[in-house]
């Protein structure tokens, strides 16, 4: 199953910038269906989304699946979630269910984007967390072979790409929060 998490308010409606273009297809009344137009929008230098993550200055990110800027792919949050080590039970993308939705609150984003930063400060970036370490003192008495040799450090990296994704989605979290009362979800 995906994942896309989407600004509540779109940052350019909230902000009254937006450039609004007529769709093909009408409203239930009859009348014209505007939607924003993304592209002139942001050629108009009106987008909150690009002039914030200018400043942030972190890269092109991780766009949801149709490709809109503002977007995020909250299935690869998932996965910086858990190279995290975060419990994905307690800290997730998928939302907490509020004001009748599954949506997360600007209150939530902030606290997961701190969360996301901490676990990253407290993470070594060269070796991350060992995955075949044993889980409890009787596990290498249990029919392990060969133990300790068995459990020998397993060495992961976190590479600079992967960091640069964990500050960019800790980055996205914070302005949904500010520039957009928080996040939908679309899955």
């Amino acid at each position: 199953m995906g994942l896309d998490n989407i600004p509540r308010t779109y940052p350019c409606i909230k902000a009254n910038t937006a450039v609004y273009t007529i769709a093909e297809m009408k409203n239930d009344d009859g009348s014209d269906h505007q939607m924003v137009d993304c592209e002139e929008t942001q050629n108009r230098g009106a987008c909150p989304y690009r002039t914030e993550g200018a400043k942030a200055n972190l890269g092109p990110g991780v766009h949801g699946m149709f490709g809109t800027s503002c977007w995020y792919r909250g299935k690869y949050g998932e996965y910086l979630l858990q190279e995290l080590g975060l419990d994905t039970n307690q800290w997730t993308f998928y939302g907490h269910g509020v004001e009748g939705d599954e949506g997360l609150s600007p209150e939530y984003c902030h606290d997961l984007a701190n969360r996301m930063r901490e676990a990253l400060e407290e993470l070594d970036t060269r070796h991350t967390y060992d995955k075949s370490k044993p889980k409890t003192l009787a596990e290498p008495f249990s029919g392990a072979i060969n133990w300790p040799a068995e459990y020998e450090e397993d060495e992961k990296t976190l590479t600079e790409d992967r960091i640069v994704d964990i500050k960019y989605a800790a980055w996205w979290l914070d302005f949904v929060a500010e520039y957009a009362d928080g996040s939908s979800i679309w899955y």
